[in-house]
């Protein structure tokens, strides 16, 4: 996907249509962070668009792994850590096109990676 349609897919995820009722306090607080980042994501992909999709294709490998991982799973516990996940990755976005804005606790594709290979081994 171009850098275009790869943020244009993340907004349409981020503000779906019941955003506000599907998307837990803890995370809703965060969007304006999360929205910033987006802006800061479309300078930096004008500089650097090589870069801006090798990021993206890593996003999408470890997003696609959560996905099955919560297609398979039936445990609560692991749903909830699954989605937590997801919640990460948003983080991770954070982390690399607005480091500026910060992050609660660190993240990386590698924690990001780690914790998941702990969950699916569960599954």
């Amino acid at each position: 996907p171009s850098c275009r349609s790869a943020i244009n897919d993340h907004l349409l995820q981020l503000m779906s249509a019941d955003f506000l009722r599907d998307t837990p306090y803890e995370y809703l607080r965060h969007y304006p962070r999360y929205l910033s980042s987006i802006m800061f994501r479309i300078e930096k992909a004008i500089a650097d668009p090589h870069k801006d999709l090798m990021w993206q294709e890593e996003i999408d490998a470890i997003s696609n792994r959560i996905r099955i991982g919560l297609d398979r799973c039936r445990d609560a516990s692991q749903i909830e850590l699954l989605s937590e996940l997801k919640w990460s990755i948003e983080e991770l976005r954070v982390s690399l096109w607005a480091q500026q804005l910060k992050t609660p606790k660190p993240v990386s594709f590698k924690r990001i990676e780690k914790a998941l290979d702990l969950i699916l081994k569960a599954v």
